[in-house]
Parts: C-alpha cells; structure tokens; sequence
C-alpha cells in the first residue's frame, strides 16, 4: 500500500485512513516520482472547486428552465442560478477546507454532479438518466461512504416516482398506463441505477 505524508526528508507515517478515490487520484498526480507538491493539489481543488460552482449554475438553470416552460417560474427566477453558484464559490467551510489534502473539495463536487443527475432524471425518468445518477452516486460512496445511505433513498425514490417512458412532462390527456407497463419502468429505473452504482464502487 502506499502512504501519502508531508515532509520530504521524513518517513510518512499512518495517521488517517482515506476511502480509495481520493488517494487514487492523489496518487495520478503524483506520478513516478511519487511527490505530490502543494502546486499539484491547490490545482486539483480549484479544478473541483470550479466543477462544483459550475454544475450548481446548471443544476439551477435545468430547474429554472422546467419552471419556465410548466410555467411556474417566478418573476426574478433568472437570477437564482447565478446565486446559487455565488453562494457555493464564497461558502467559507468549502472555502477553508479546500486547503486541506483531504476529501472535503472532492466530496461536495461529487454530491452537487449526484444531484444534477437526480434532477436531469427527475425531468426524463428514464434507463438512461438513472445510470448517470448511478455513476455519480458511485463516485459519491468511493469518496466517503457516508454517502451509500443516500443512494440507497435515492434508489427507494427511483421505485416511488412514475417512470415517465421518454415522455416528459408526462402528456396527462395520454390514456393511463397499465400499471404492470409503469412497474417494469419504475423497476428498470432502479435496476439500472443500482447496477452502475455497484459496478463502479465494486473494484
């Protein structure tokens, strides 16, 4: 196994474990040389950093753009994924602990890209959409395990919701599916979405 610590003239000793994807990506940025200099990891948490204020402007545009066309959209609503994506890049816990070699940065980029595919799947509830959340949900649970009870309510939400069959929003004057149609989605939905989320946290 290898152990990351400070110091270049000092054996790094074990003073914390980590769940593997944040040291595997420590590791990438090591290289063969095996030193990972503060330059190196600064640049990966700024990376992260922007990732997470980014999606946080999508996400908000995707929710806003829904709003827009069911025409729920509220006057002044333009302004809410600047905002949002504002109050994420000054939120001084992200902030503060973006400075540490340590799996905060990473692990709220992971949680905000899980909740921009939960809300792509919420508007198209379909195979498809569940995979990316199932994906964004493994990287989630390799970062911090914390994360496996939510992908379990997640995959709960998956079987609950109406499986929309590619039409969305769903055509209400459409005649009603019968409901052994609308349990196959609601369980390929769920199936799909469990399946990539064990294939990616199974190695």
């Amino acid at each position: 196994y290898v152990v990351f610590g400070l110091g270049k003239d000092v054996e790094p000793r074990q003073t914390a474990y980590r769940p593997p994807l944040y040291p595997v990506m420590l590791a990438k940025l090591a290289g063969e040389g095996l030193q990972v200099t503060p330059l190196r990891v600064a640049l990966l948490h700024w990376l992260l950093g922007m990732g997470t204020v980014g999606w946080t402007w999508i996400g908000a545009e995707k929710l806003g753009d829904r709003g827009q066309q069911t025409g729920d959209r509220r006057q002044g609503a333009e302004w809410m994924p600047a905002v949002a994506a504002v109050l994420v890049a000054c939120d001084p816990i992200l902030l503060h602990w973006s400075t540490y070699v340590m799996t905060e940065t990473l692990a709220a980029f992971l949680a905000i890209l899980a909740l921009y595919t939960l809300v792509r799947f919420h508007f198209d509830r379909r195979p498809m959409n569940a995979a990316f959340a199932g994906c964004a949900l493994g990287l989630a649970v390799l970062c911090r395990p914390t994360f496996l009870p939510w992908a379990g309510l997640c995959g709960l939400g998956l079987l609950l919701l109406h499986a929309s069959g590619g039409r969305q929003p769903p055509d209400t004057s459409a005649a009603p599916e019968h409901w052994l149609v609308q349990s196959c989605r609601r369980l390929a939905n769920l199936t799909t979405l469990g399946l990539v989320a064990t294939i990616v946290v199974f190695p």
